[in-house]
């Protein structure tokens, strides 16, 4: 597999136990996480997120903060320079993205370039997906953007 970029849709998944949960976990341990500093706050905000709406008790929540940031120093990281926003900023217009899924994929798109290897990129939001397709990247899970796939049962 190309390397793996995941944004925080994909990796908040590691940690909330949601539809696609073990798939995600799988991917995981087959390769390093890649993602960019946003991630951090991002899946923070969707723990949070969860308390909010007693998806999961408060104390739960604590701990899943404990997890991520004890993996943190794991994953490969990539900053925000001025160049994957500039380039985030062209992304969100072409695509009619929201800011950090626009810089998620600047950033997956910067390092493929960066590397010259191919890079998959990991997002569970069907126009983020779409998006990584249309710039060059080899969206994962395979078919999530086609309408007609929607859970991980209909992907074999």
């Amino acid at each position: 597999m190309a390397t793996l970029y995941f944004d925080s849709s994909a990796l908040a998944k590691r940690y909330l136990r949601e539809p696609w949960s073990a798939v995600v976990e799988d991917a995981i341990a087959a390769s390093s996480v890649l993602t960019s500093v946003v991630a951090r706050a991002e899946v923070t905000g969707a723990f949070a997120r969860a308390v909010r709406e007693r998806l999961i008790r408060i104390d739960d929540g604590g701990l899943l903060l404990l997890r991520l940031a004890e993996h943190w120093s794991d994953f490969v990281t990539l900053d925000v320079t001025e160049e994957i926003a500039e380039h985030a900023a062209r992304l969100a217009w072409e695509h009619g993205l929201r800011g950090f899924d626009a810089v998620h994929l600047a950033s997956a798109v910067w390092y493929g370039e960066d590397i010259g290897l191919p890079v998959a990129f990991a997002t569970f939001d069907r126009q983020l997906w779409r998006a990584a397709r249309a710039a060059g990247l080899e969206p994962w899970p395979a078919g999530f953007g086609d309408e007609a796939h929607t859970s991980p049962q209909n992907l074999q």
